[in-house]
């Protein structure tokens, strides 16, 4: 999301923003949750992937 987010932010696609939001909407949807449950759950992937790469070095 946040990589979607600043694409948009650099490139300043025409409907880019409104597209991102809708992009996030189908896929909670799909997945049963709302846009700030799926966003955490990424936030919460991303701590775990960080974690696991630490614990590998």
């Amino acid at each position: 999301m946040d990589s979607m987010i600043q694409l948009q932010k650099t490139t300043r696609m025409e409907g880019g923003e409104a597209f991102v939001l809708r992009f996030w909407e189908v896929e909670a949807a799909r997945l049963g949750m709302s846009v700030a449950q799926l966003s955490e759950q990424c936030n919460q992937s991303l701590s775990a992937y960080d974690t696991l790469w630490r614990l590998s070095e």
